[in-house]
C-alpha cells in the first residue's frame, strides 16, 4: 500500500504545517489522545488504537459518526500505543510511515518512540519522526538525501555503540568514510550549504536530524 501516517498524543504546536503533511491517499492511524489532535486538524483516521478512556463525550460522537474503526487495548501492558500502531502499520507493509505527534512532551515517550524508527528499518520500512522544528530519520548501510534550506541545521547521533563509513556531503562540514561512537555530539549542528544534503553509513544505525529551528 502507499503511506501510513500515525499521529500520537505528543506536542503539536503548529496546525496548518502539520495538515499540510497529510495526503489524500493517506492511512491515518490515531494512538489514544492523538484523536483530539486529528479532530482538530480537520482529519478522520481509518483507525484508532489504545485504551481509549479518556474520550470525552463529543470526540466518541464523532467517531461514532464518522467511519473509524476502534481497536481497543488495556492500560496496564507491554508495549506503548505507538507501538502497537507501528505494528499494524508495518503488517500493512506500506512504501513509507510517517509519525507525527511523537515528539515533545515527556521525554520517556519521545525517547520511546525515537527508537520505533529502529523497529521499522529492522522491517524494511522507511520511517520519519517530523514536527515543525524537526524531521528525524534513521539509516543503516544506505544512502539518503535530504532537501532542506542553507542555514538549516543537520545532526548525526549514533545509535550503536560504532558507526562506521559515514560520508556526508552539501553540508558546512562534510566527512568521507568517517566514523562516531555513540555518545558523541561530533555530529550536532552541521549546516546546510545548498538545497540538499547526502548522508551515507556502512555499518550501525545513524540518526539523522535535520532542524528548522535555531
Amino acid at each position: 500500500m502507499g503511506r501510513v501516517v500515525i499521529i500520537a498524543n505528543g506536542t503539536i504546536r503548529n496546525d496548518e504545517f502539520h495538515r499540510n503533511l497529510i495526503r489524500s491517499d493517506d492511512y491515518l492511524i490515531c494512538v489514544d489522545g492523538g484523536i483530539r489532535h486529528a479532530a482538530r486538524l480537520g482529519l478522520r483516521p481509518q483507525l484508532l488504537i489504545g485504551d481509549l478512556d479518556s474520550l470525552d463525550d463529543d470526540l466518541r460522537a464523532w467517531l461514532v459518526g464518522g467511519q473509524t474503526r476502534c481497536e481497543t487495548h488495556p492500560a496496564e501492558k507491554d508495549f506503548t500505543d505507538a507501538h502497537l500502531a507501528v505494528d499494524k502499520a508495518l503488517r500493512m507493509r506500506p512504501d513509507e510511515i510517517l509519525l507525527l505527534g511523537c515528539l515533545g512532551g515527556r521525554l520517556d515517550h519521545t525517547l520511546a518512540n525515537l527508537s520505533l524508527l529502529l523497529q521499522c528499518h529492522r522491517a524494511g520500512v522507511p520511517a520519519r519522526l517530523v514536527d515543525e522544528l524537526n524531521e528525524v530519520t534513521l539509516i543503516s548501510g544506505e544512502t539518503i538525501r535530504l532537501q532542506g534550506r542553507p542555514g538549516e541545521r543537520i545532526s548525526l547521533l549514533p545509535l550503536s555503540d560504532h558507526v562506521s563509513g559515514i560520508t556526508i556531503r552539501g553540508t558546512k562540514y562534510q566527512l568521507d568514510n568517517g566514523a562516531l561512537e555513540r555518545g558523541e555530539s561530533r555530529g550536532v549542528s552541521n549546516e546546510f550549504v545548498g538545497p540538499e544534503a547526502t548522508i551515507s553509513v556502512s555499518r550501525g544505525y545513524l540518526l539523522v536530524i535535520k532542524s528548522r529551528g535555531a
